[in-house]
């Protein structure tokens, strides 16, 4: 036994295809045994119980029907169990796919669909145009074909989906039947003039259809990908609208012939029914004249022959509208809303040649109703009158009756429907205040875990600190020993230092090794060493016109310097803060000084206040060392006076008037560029200025290899996706969280007047680290409040973002 539903769209034509099958072989389905229920009851009453929304204003979900809808379905199956192969086609199937899906494996499934023009113009046809109808059409059709596409993907080996429009060709018709027979095991046999019934296809429909669907692209997409996996498809290309047009002005002209044929001889019924009534209303003033002479039998006999030949030409008038009718018939099948509305034409004349012919026989039955008892009907007609009094009177009494009963049954529903209601919101208070309490159970008993989990960990750590304990005075104790060994060695060597230290050729040798320790000054108001400047000017050296400039030094010996770059103008405050600086291929990291924080300069000014100072520590190992000093720049970008109106033509970047470059005394300096490769999670790719942390709210950065002490972390905040991301994200490192601070709040004066925090912050913050965490590696944690995407503020950047930053440096402490 094989069962076979067919479903689809409401405009689909699936129904079509259905009664071809049936045509084919396929047999209906009989009711069940108990109820005497159709599938389509069943259907009915389940999507109606359970509450599926057959508008589709939502999308159709599957519904699962209890065990009283279950046991009226296998009723349904065992009355067609002798039957081979039997179905039936229903639009409610859409919510039940699943349920007959799992019900029976012997089911299969017939799944149509069609364009979307085709579709909308067959609900134009029935129903008036409104942007609200197609607006509700479009939804409607995405949500049906969507879930149809689902169900069938997921069900390749049950399941065959075909385009109706396909199967308007005969080829197509007669393959239907053996991908049916192939894909679903169902075998089907079509007779000599086996067809699909298709709807009429009118061009002006099809027209107006596509105009429509213009501004509702998603359809269309829907329509290809259903093309693109379907069983059946209708290979051919969308009419073009000019197509559309020229086969509706062609219909159109046919339709302007036939209606002036119609309006014609329409003229000629109504001439001929007029005529009709005036000699009916002779013959009535005759009756009237009859009744007052009725020995004149002779004109009575008069009136019946007239009567008679009124009824000939009435008969006449018949056999016109017939062949009217029959022409109407012979139209094609795209004049077929025309010829409904003749033929309505047709039925109005007919009806009214019957009640002239019904009121001739009328006013002959009346002729010889008035000869032969003409004083007894008034009496008669008096009674009927009284009588139809009275059951007037009690109708009306009845029809107050039941409208009182009416309004009595209104108030007690709404009554009903009210208390429901309240019914309904008491349980879902109930129900979320019961979630509430089992949320809180398993927060408690989380959170007592966790408690349990920490005092272990607190009785593991305090017996590891003492076991600790007694190793470090073991240590101490072989340290002071090995530091007494090395106290001696070095008054060994310092005897022999005093020894050599009294030859000449030994200091000239030191002489010859030093380096210099002098400070380094680069004037740039006069020629520098070095590539990519213009000529110096009274204030200083342009950089440009190419994006790389570089300055030769002498070279540095190995350790710690510091960097003081006096800028006393830039085209754009942009490259000012995109700088990058590097020595023999090292990056140095720049930080901007000066008085750009002047509260009357930040409340009235938005361009950078010159001259501005960038200041920077690097450290020089000594394979650097043993290269000559170059220093380079690189810009972002350079721009041309000439943009602005003026006359220099120039690329420039920066104007610089001095470079100071001095030996420090300090521990090493290690950090991050993050504009450069990172070690870490949850990082979107590099930008000029930095890179932004997302899209999750958890982001991880591995910091360089430091030795164990007391450090000053410094985080370089370039930008944030809003300032309450910035305040409330939380820090740690290898677990451990840390408390940074901004050391340039906004003042009170600049929080009053609700002026932003301007970019970039440096956060700092203070840490110890010890010898295990220098051993496990370094790692910052960011835990982020929110991430926010600039999509939503109306940009076409669909990320996540919370802040953006540019450096990250370890600073030692003493």
């Amino acid at each position: 036994m094989k069962v076979v539903l067919t479903c689809g769209h409401p405009y689909s034509g699936f129904s079509q295809l259905h009664r071809a099958m049936l045509g084919a072989g396929l047999k209906p389905a009989k009711t069940s045994r108990r109820e005497m229920f159709s599938p389509e009851e069943i259907q009915k009453k389940i999507c109606d119980g359970i509450g599926a929304d057959s508008s589709f204003n939502c999308e159709p979900a599957q519904l699962k029907p209890g065990k009283v809808w279950q046991g009226l379905s296998a009723d349904l199956f065992i009355a067609n169990l002798d039957q081979e192969i039997w179905g039936w086609a229903d639009l409610n199937t859409i919510f039940l796919l699943n349920f007959w899906r799992d019900f029976d494996p012997q089911t299969r499934f017939v799944l149509v669909y069609s364009s979307p023009t085709y579709a909308l113009a067959q609900l134009l046809r029935e129903q008036e145009t409104s942007p609200a109808l197609v607006e509700s059409f479009c939804l409607s059709w995405l949500r049906v074909n969507s879930e149809l596409l689902r169900f069938y993907n997921r069900n390749l080996d049950r399941c065959v989906l075909f385009n109706i429009e396909a199967l308007s060709l005969p080829l197509e018709a007669i393959r239907l039947l053996s991908v049916s027979r192939d894909r679903l095991g169902v075998s089907l046999s079509a007779p000599a003039d086996w067809c699909i019934e298709q709807p009429m296809n009118d061009a002006a429909f099809r027209l107006f259809a596509y105009s429509l669907l213009q501004e509702h692209p998603s359809v269309q997409v829907l329509y290809k990908e259903l093309e693109s996996v379907a069983d059946i498809i209708y290979d051919f290309p969308e009419p073009q609208k000019e197509i559309l047009i020229a086969k509706t002005f062609v219909q159109y002209q046919h339709l302007a012939e036939r209606h002036g044929e119609a309006r014609e001889l329409s003229t000629q019924l109504n001439v001929q029914v007029l005529e009709l009534q005036s000699q009916l209303g002779q013959i009535q003033q005759e009756l009237a004249f009859e009744k007052q002479k009725p020995d004149q039998s002779s004109q009575l006999k008069d009136l019946k022959k007239e009567n008679e030949l009124l009824l000939l030409q009435m008969h006449q008038v018949q056999e016109e509208l017939e062949s009217y009718f029959l022409q109407c018939q012979r139209l094609s099948s795209e004049q077929v809303k025309v010829a409904k509305e003749r033929q309505t034409q047709i039925q109005q004349l007919t009806q009214a040649r019957d009640q002239q012919a019904k009121l001739a026989a009328e006013r002959q039955s009346q002729i010889q109703q008035l000869v032969q008892a003409r004083d007894g009907q008034a009496e008669e007609r008096q009674t009927q009158i009284q009588q139809l009094t009275q059951a007037r009177d009690e109708q009306a009494k009845l029809a107050a009756e039941r409208q009182s009963q009416i309004q009595q049954l209104v108030r007690a529903r709404d009554e009903k429907a009210k208390l429901v209601t309240e019914q309904q919101a008491l349980i879902q208070k109930q129900t979320r205040t019961q979630n509430e309490y089992e949320i809180l159970n398993g927060e408690n008993a989380r959170l007592k875990n966790q408690s349990n989990v920490l005092e272990a960990k607190l009785r593991d750590a305090q017996a590891s600190v003492s076991s600790k304990q007694s190793e470090l005075t073991k240590e101490n104790e072989l340290l002071l020993l090995q530091l007494h060994q090395v106290q001696k060695e070095l008054e060994h060597y310092f005897l022999k230092y005093q020894e050599v230290t009294q030859s000449k050729s030994y200091v000239t040798f030191l002489q010859d090794l030093a380096q210099p320790t002098e400070p380094i000054l680069v004037d740039f108001c006069r020629p520098v060493d070095g590539d990519n400047w213009y000529d110096a000017e009274a204030n200083g050296s342009w950089a440009g016109p190419e994006k790389i400039s570089t300055i030769r030094i002498p070279s540095l010996s190995p350790g710690q310097y510091q960097l003081k770059l006096d800028v006393v103008d830039a085209k754009n405050p942009k490259i000012l803060d995109e700088i990058s600086l590097s020595y023999n291929g090292q990056a140095i990291f720049l930080q901007r000084q000066g008085n750009t924080h002047n509260l009357f300069f930040a409340l009235f000014k938005k361009k950078v206040r010159y001259p501005v100072q960038l200041q920077a520590i690097f450290t020089v190992n000594a394979t650097q060392a043993s290269k000559p000093g170059v220093l380079a720049f690189q810009f972002a970008k350079l721009i041309s006076s000439q943009i602005r109106g003026r006359g220099d033509n120039r690329f420039l970047a920066i104007q610089v008037c001095k470079l100071h470059i001095a030996s420090l005394r300090t521990q090493e300096i290690v950090g991050i560029d993050l504009r450069k490769d990172i070690q870490g999670q949850n990082w979107y790719h590099v930008e000029p200025d930095g890179r932004w942390a997302g899209p999750g709210k958890f982001s991880t950065l591995s910091l360089p290899k430091v030795k164990s002490s007391r450090y000053k972390i410094e985080i370089e905040v370039v930008d944030a996706m809003a300032p309450q991301i910035l305040k409330g994200t939380k820090f740690s490192l290898n677990g451990i969280p840390l408390n940074f601070v901004d050391p340039s709040p906004l003042s009170l004066l600049r929080r009053l007047i609700g002026k932003r925090k301007k970019y970039p912050v440096i956060l700092t913050a203070h840490v110890d680290v010890s010898q295990s965490q220098c051993n496990a590696g370094l790692n910052l944690e960011f835990e982020f409040p929110s991430v926010i995407s600039p999509a939503s503020r109306g940009s076409d950047d669909n990320r996540h973002l919370a802040l953006r930053l540019r450096t990250v440096k370890l600073i030692p402490l003493p």
